[in-house]
């Protein structure tokens, strides 16, 4: 239960279960979203699991346990959750298989102008792997979705304190 409330120790102990099969019968493919989910959230420890299970997980399954995190953190997106917005980058910077860049390097910008921390200086990196052309096109959009979702209000803490 506290794994699917986005408690990072919680998602690791249950990847950490469902490699092992303790508790639970052992369940590669799981374990590797629940590594992933607790990688995201910055345990340390998540990315020997993942590494240790990608190999006995084939792709076609990869990509389908990468397309559910996404629409899982863009849920979380469009209810505000600013602790979804650097996960969501590094997300599409380190988990995909063929990382997008321009998604990691909008939302770092969105990220950035919302003051979360560390998006200014994943923005910078970022921005060094991308051409001129995708960096203007990228702002122009970073710029439209703050405006048009009013993330300002979306991602405000005063929001967050009231749900």
């Amino acid at each position: 239960m506290l794994a699917e409330q986005d408690d990072h120790e919680a998602q690791f102990n249950l990847a950490v279960l469902l490699r092992a099969g303790k508790g639970l019968p052992q369940n590669f493919a799981l374990a590797l979203e629940w590594a992933w989910l607790a990688q995201l959230g910055g345990v340390a420890r998540a990315p020997d699991i993942a590494n240790s299970l990608i190999e006995k997980v084939l792709p076609a399954t990869q990509v389908d346990i990468a397309s559910r995190i996404d629409t899982r953190l863009r849920d979380r997106l469009s209810r505000g959750d600013r602790e979804a917005i650097m996960q969501f980058v590094v997300f599409n910077r380190t988990i995909l298989e063929r990382p997008d860049l321009e998604t990691a390097y909008i939302w770092s910008l969105i990220g950035a102008a919302l003051g979360v921390q560390p998006a200014i200086e994943a923005r910078d990196e970022i921005a060094i792997e991308l051409e001129s052309r995708i960096i203007l096109s990228a702002q122009d959009m970073a710029r439209q979705m703050f405006l048009d979702q009013d993330m300002g209000s979306l991602f405000s803490s005063e929001r967050l304190a009231v749900r």
